[in-house]
């Protein structure tokens, strides 16, 4: 599966992304991890590893979607931007 490049230099300010980033980082926060029982986070190296295999996987499904003639080219496009920038969230958090 390819890497994708980091997200766009964004200078001074927030990052745009951050409100997505805070959002996810919430949802994580909400489910406890199985083996230890406490919240789950980004900040933790394995979580975000999981997080961001699990968004390649998605991109994947995508081309097939593609493929298969379930979405258009420009349709996945539109996805794909919104997944890679989902995919900074572990570096923001």
């Amino acid at each position: 599966m390819p890497q994708h490049p980091p997200g766009p230099a964004t200078g001074p300010g927030p990052d745009p992304l951050q409100p997505i980033t805070e959002h996810i980082e919430a949802v994580f926060n909400d489910h406890r991890a199985p083996s230890t029982g406490r919240p789950m986070t980004l900040t933790d190296k394995d979580t975000a590893a999981h997080f961001t295999v699990s968004l390649d996987l998605v991109l994947h499904a995508l081309e097939g979607a593609v493929a298969q003639g379930i979405l258009t080219p420009e349709q996945q496009q539109r996805l794909v931007i919104l997944i890679e920038g989902m995919q900074q969230a572990p570096r923001l958090v």
